[in-house]
């Protein structure tokens, strides 16, 4: 039996039983300030929420959230010397 929210993927078809990412090709942007980047890591880091994946977005496996609230203990290392801004 599969999780409640992973059903509400399933594609029904055998080459490709679940989808995740919707139709077409995404909806890209130039990121030209510390400002939009933090906006922009925070939208993906709230999607798993909004998705009601998670109750928390520490909560998701695979995002760097953990990292940034965390002092580096999520799946995707993050070098904070780099980005320090977010």
């Amino acid at each position: 039996m599969l999780p409640d929210k992973l059903e509400l993927l399933r594609t029904c078809r055998p080459d490709r039983p679940f989808k995740f990412w919707q139709e077409g090709g995404g909806y890209d942007r130039n990121v030209f300030s510390i400002e939009a980047t933090r906006n922009s890591v925070q939208y993906i880091h709230n999607n798993p929420l909004r998705w009601g994946l998670v109750e928390d977005p520490v909560a998701w496996p695979w995002s760097s959230y953990r990292n940034w609230t965390r002092n580096g203990t999520g799946p995707i290392s993050i070098d904070a010397n780099i980005i320090p801004a977010i």
